[in-house]
């Protein structure tokens, strides 16, 4: 078995544990199915086109990308830096759960004041107004002095 069948045989690794489709991947790199197929099972050498296809596709990370190319594991973080995303993932999903939580909250406020505003429209006859008023400046500051009605009624 060549050197190019490992690299392919790794590929195929890689999309299985992915839970990935040749169908997906093809339509994501534009090389044909059929031929992807092929490449995968050794029934066709790719080439390096279809090499330069599928790693500029973004389908692989860098890690995945030295794994295909050498067949060697590679971890490009520490066991600490791994611990520490752990960390604030966790983190980021209570956070979200929060917000989530305050969201529900602030949906509850609302509909209980749509409620309130629309049992008080139901139970007032009539719609009250604020009669306009003026403000005078006095000796000590300002007093509210009431609009005075018209003298002619209308």
């Amino acid at each position: 078995m060549s050197d190019q069948s490992g690299i392919y045989q790794r590929l195929r690794e890689i999309r299985e544990n992915r839970k990935d489709s040749q169908k997906k991947w093809s339509e994501i790199t534009g090389i044909e199915k059929g031929a992807f197929n092929k490449i995968e099972l050794g029934n066709r050498n790719g080439t390096f086109e279809d090499l330069s296809r599928i790693v500029e596709s973004g389908l692989l990370n860098f890690e995945e990308i030295i794994y295909l190319v050498t067949g060697k594991q590679v971890s490009l973080i520490s066991e600490h830096q791994k611990e520490e995303y752990e960390k604030i993932k966790a983190e980021i999903v209570e956070v979200k759960k929060d917000l989530e939580a305050e969201r529900v909250e602030r949906r509850k406020v609302t509909e209980a004041l749509f409620k309130l505003i629309e049992k008080d429209s139901q139970t007032t006859s009539h719609t009250s107004t604020i009669e306009s008023s003026t403000l005078e400046r006095g000796g000590k500051g300002l007093r509210v002095q009431p609009k005075q009605a018209d003298k002619h009624p209308p």
